[in-house]
């Protein structure tokens, strides 16, 4: 541990600034998630159905996962 690598940084303190390093990474990319917006598509669109589903389907081909109904807009059928 006592073994130069740089200069005079020796082994031991190269692994403390590694370690300090990483977890100044991690707990940036934590506080980062916090603050981060949802990101929605323009390809979906949030819908509730009537057999109680909700959640995100796609605005071409809209149809509920649970029950198979039609649902949104549906642009590929021509519908609008």
């Amino acid at each position: 541990m006592d073994k130069v690598l740089f200069a005079d940084i020796t082994v031991g303190e190269f692994i403390e600034y590694a370690a300090i390093t990483l977890g100044i990474i991690i707990l940036a990319r934590i506080i980062a998630m916090f603050f981060r917006k949802n990101m929605t598509s323009e390809y979906t669109q949030p819908v509730r159905c009537e057999c109680g589903w909700q959640g995100q389907i796609s605005k071409f081909a809209g149809r509920c996962p649970k029950c198979n109904r039609p649902l949104g807009q549906q642009r590929a059928s021509g519908k609008n």
